[in-house]
């Protein structure tokens, strides 16, 4: 794509044909299998679902796949796809846990203003902070991706359709160093990590699928 010899598209075709079919070696365990193709918010929707469930709070966070050119990789880096789940995946999908990082589950508290604010402007990056945004459980958001950071929820409750309310102290499932430090009043590590969780959710639903709950709208600025 770099040296004009192929398209974006079929860049971006020619990837995704590699993650629906990695290379995968004899030993790795099938943790379970998925329905059908989810899509990278689908993906999101169901980690952060395992999160809150898991950590018993009222939201859960977890980071999009930065692109700040630094820490590229804090987040979901791709999605489900259809058929068989391994160990593989979840490293496809979490690239972070490649290099060892224990990507673990904390349970923080922060108000309903910090809240917003994290969504906002997610955690402080050297360039385009526009390249950080969340994925989440226990919200309904439209956001739009591309406007800048201040002007990016367009709107926005708590999963019952309640607003956000500015003074109130949410509990929230996150991942370590996934949330600016200056927005978390309280922190409880819980000792498990991203991975065991994702696994073991797979493992107990044998199957997985897309919520499609609409919770997260993707919007033009």
């Amino acid at each position: 794509m770099l040296d004009g010899s192929m398209t974006r598209e079929q860049a971006v075709a020619l990837i995704d044909e590699q993650n629906r079919y990695p290379e995968v070696s004899e030993d790795d365990e099938v943790i379970g299998n998925a329905s059908t193709d989810f899509t990278l918010i689908e993906t999101g929707n169901f980690l952060t679902d395992a999160m809150r469930e898991k950590a018993g709070t009222e939201i859960a966070l977890f980071l999009d796949n930065g692109k700040d050119g630094r820490n590229n990789g804090k987040g979901v880096s791709g999605k489900i796809y259809e058929g068989e789940q391994t160990e593989a995946d979840i490293l496809r999908i979490f690239p972070d846990l490649r290099r060892e990082e224990k990507g673990e589950l904390q349970k923080v508290t922060m108000t309903g203003q910090k809240l917003l604010d994290t969504l906002e402007y997610a955690i402080p990056v050297d360039n385009d902070s526009r390249g950080w945004f969340y994925y989440f459980s226990g919200l309904r958001m439209e956001f739009a991706p591309a406007a800048e950071p201040g002007s990016r929820i367009k709107k926005i409750t708590d999963a019952q359709g309640n607003d956000i309310d500015l003074n109130k102290v949410y509990s929230v499932a996150v991942m370590d160093a996934s949330v600016p430090e200056d927005a978390v009043i309280s922190c409880e590590d819980t000792g498990l990590s991203i991975k065991d969780i994702w696994t073991e959710k797979i493992k107990i639903l044998g199957t997985i699928s897309p919520g499609g709950d609409g919770r997260f709208l993707a919007v033009d600025p």
